[in-house]
């Protein structure tokens, strides 16, 4: 049968075909159902199980498809048949207790491992009793990795507190169970209640480790990093945790004084800057309303990023302005220009760095004498200063954060980044091909007229992007003002998810209607397919025109193709566009505030990285509190409910009052009767 094939496959050492784990899964159900140990397993026939063992002893240490024993598949079924037939077999072999599963997808997992997740306390605390070692097992297969529904990190003592178990925990820790344990992912016991929510455990593990380690200088739980130097603080934070975001933020704070309704309490602030970062980075909005959150960040504003984005924001308008001023004056700067290198022209031919000291020169001398080319050269010479201070401010951000940290920003940051840093390579561009031209005019007035070189400006094109990005950058600080925000993020997503959408559904119309007419009308080459293109792009704005297809070759083909791409561009895309692009503004309009919050939050981080360490630490910047080389977060609260709530004291006189009363009504009523 089946599973004498299978111990003679092991026993032999025959190599077999690789199967997937779902297919080996498959197969274990299959020998539950066709071999005679597996099958008497499966229905808990005791007395077969017993005669099967007793002829062959060797049966109670096979291994099944997923690598598992008869002993694992009895604690695995669970009913009180099964786990008396498991005793049966542990007092026969003890050394099966040790057994774990074989296998990539179950490694690891023992007998304990089983009983912890089946909740059986008892089955628990007579596994242990019987042997201790089960404590140092680790489950490692694929069905207990991170990401996975069963990721209970591992270790039996990670099982029962993933489990929410506070009895099992308590035994396996007195029978010698390691609190300070880490699994393969460097998470410890904290780390795991964060991954399953666990509140009350949390609290539980934490005051475990108190009182185990109340005299030692071991670094708590709360404080580990994992492997990816996440705290559980910042894991609750990366994987939108907020209930425990909550509860540990206010696990770790330090009461300083509490004067009647107000209480000063200090936060680490470290920690509180990694969990803000990870927020943001997950897009985890709804995090962002958290009080201390919300505190730290009004801190940052008010302390730095409020001024700086201030001053920025007007030195940016007025950066447009001039650049603006500066762009359209270029027409009647080509013309002095070309008056200027007629000037420069002498009998020694100059080489490019003296032509431009020169140039410069001419240009400031000669800008005296008319105020309108005065302020241009005075413009140009902001812009160029400008760009290149903004160049180098972009260049350090880069090498102080990083590349990827640089590019990988979402959002405002995204925004700011790439508008600023294309706008900064576009204008230096044009500012070095303008230069170029320049110098080629001026060489071409010492050669005859045939032997000229032509010049192309094509200064124009990165000067006229650099005005697109340019203007586009101001919506980095619309995206900082509430009642712009949330509109500059419904462009963004209606351009990334809705015009995106919209686009790839009309070019398959688009396409397959302009070959269609191509078709039709007899045109050739690629040029007249771009123009029938076109002609149905403007057609989709409301541009028809019937009498070409009325007109041609085919009017009984053509005219209703065009209805029919009228009636599904021009009425049904268009209109589902407006439909989807409304529900975006509906979706984001819910979410107004949350989705404020994060931007802000951005914008804030975004002023932050530029800064430079000095400016950081700077006493003017500093939102927190130094003590003892720890930075705090200080925060005021008020108990606005404060003198609406009894107190202890309260309630001890009010029982006192109402039991003084109770015996005077008693000693009142003794004296009635007494005097009658």
């Amino acid at each position: 049968d089946v599973y004498k094939r299978q111990v003679s496959t092991q026993s032999t050492g025959e190599s077999k075909q690789p199967m997937s784990s779902e297919q080996d899964v498959e197969r274990q159900t299959e020998i539950a159902h066709s071999s005679k140990l597996w099958t008497s397993i499966l229905h808990a026939d005791f007395e077969e199980v017993k005669r099967l063992v007793k002829e062959n002893p060797e049966a109670a240490r096979s291994r099944g498809p997923v690598g598992e024993t008869p002993l694992h598949l009895l604690f695995l079924y669970h009913s009180p048949q099964h786990i008396e037939i498991a005793k049966w077999l542990l007092d026969l072999f003890p050394a099966l207790i040790l057994d774990e599963y074989e296998g990539q997808e179950y490694k690891g997992e023992n007998v304990l491992h089983i009983a912890i997740v089946q909740k059986d306390v008892e089955l628990v605390k007579w596994l242990i009793a019987k042997e201790k070692r089960l404590l140092e097992s680790r489950a490692t297969g694929n069905f207990f990795k991170l990401g996975s529904p069963c990721y209970f990190g591992e270790y039996p003592l990670f099982f029962a507190a993933s489990t929410n178990q506070k009895e099992v925990v308590d035994h396996l820790l007195e029978n010698g169970a390691d609190m300070l344990l880490e699994d393969s992912n460097k998470n410890n016991l904290l780390h795991l209640m964060v991954q399953h929510d666990l509140v009350d455990m949390y609290d539980y593990l934490e005051s475990k480790f108190a009182e185990l380690y109340k005299n030692s200088e071991v670094v708590p739980l709360s404080k580990r990093k994992n492997q990816d130097g996440q705290t559980p603080l910042i894991m609750a934070a990366t994987l939108g945790k907020g209930e425990l975001l909550s509860h540990i933020i206010e696990n770790e704070k330090q009461v300083q004084w509490v004067y009647g309704p107000v209480a000063c309490k200090l936060y680490p602030c470290d920690e509180l800057n990694d969990t803000l970062q990870a927020i943001v980075d997950k897009e985890h909005s709804d995090l962002l309303v958290n009080p201390r959150i919300i505190e730290l960040l009004k801190k940052k504003w008010d302390r730095f990023a409020k001024g700086y984005f201030y001053s920025r924001f007007f030195f940016s308008l007025f950066f447009l302005t001039v650049f603006l001023f500066v762009t359209v004056n270029i027409p009647s700067q080509d013309e002095q220009d070309k008056g200027e290198l007629k000037k420069m022209t002498n009998a020694k031919i100059l080489q490019p760095f003296d032509f431009l000291s020169q140039y410069i020169y001419l240009r400031i001398t000669e800008s005296y004498e008319d105020l309108n080319s005065f302020l241009i050269v005075l413009g140009k010479t902001f812009l160029i200063t400008a760009v290149s201070y903004k160049t180098y401010r972009e260049m350090r951000e880069m090498l102080t954060n990083g590349l990827v940290t640089y590019f990988s920003g979402r959002g405002s940051q995204f925004l700011e980044n790439s508008t600023s840093l294309v706008f900064c390579f576009l204008y230096i561009t044009h500012v070095a091909v303008r230069f170029y031209n320049h110098y080629q005019n001026y060489l071409n007035n010492y050669l005859p007229v045939e032997e000229r070189v032509e010049v192309h400006d094509y200064s124009v094109i990165p000067l006229s992007l650099s005005g697109l990005f340019g203007w586009a950058y101001l919506l980095f600080f619309f995206l900082g003002f509430k009642h712009t925000g949330p509109f500059v993020v419904m462009i963004y997503k209606m351009l990334m998810m809705d015009i995106a959408r919209f686009t790839s559904l009309f070019l398959v119309f688009l396409l397959g209607f302009a070959q269609a007419f191509y078709v039709l009308f007899g045109e050739s080459g690629w040029l007249s397919f771009a123009s029938r293109v076109r002609v149905l792009f403007n057609t989709m704005l409301g541009g028809l025109e019937f009498e070409p297809y009325i007109e041609s070759q085919f009017p009984a083909v053509a005219v209703p193709l065009v209805v029919a791409y009228v009636l599904l561009v021009g009425i049904m895309l268009l209109n589902l566009l407006i439909a989807m692009m409304g529900d975006t503004y509906a979706k984001i309009s819910e979410d107004a505030d949350k989705q404020w919050y994060l931007e802000w939050a951005r914008i804030i981080l975004s002023i932050e990285s530029e800064m430079v360490p000095s400016e950081k630490e700077s006493e003017t910047n500093k939102y927190w509190t130094l003590i003892g080389g720890k930075k705090f977060l200080q925060v005021q609260e008020v108990n606005e409910d404060y003198f609406n709530r009894k107190t202890n004291d309260d309630e001890s006189v009010s029982g006192q009052v109402a039991g003084l009363k109770d015996e005077l009504e008693k000693v009142k009523s003794l004296l009635l009767e007494l005097k009658k």
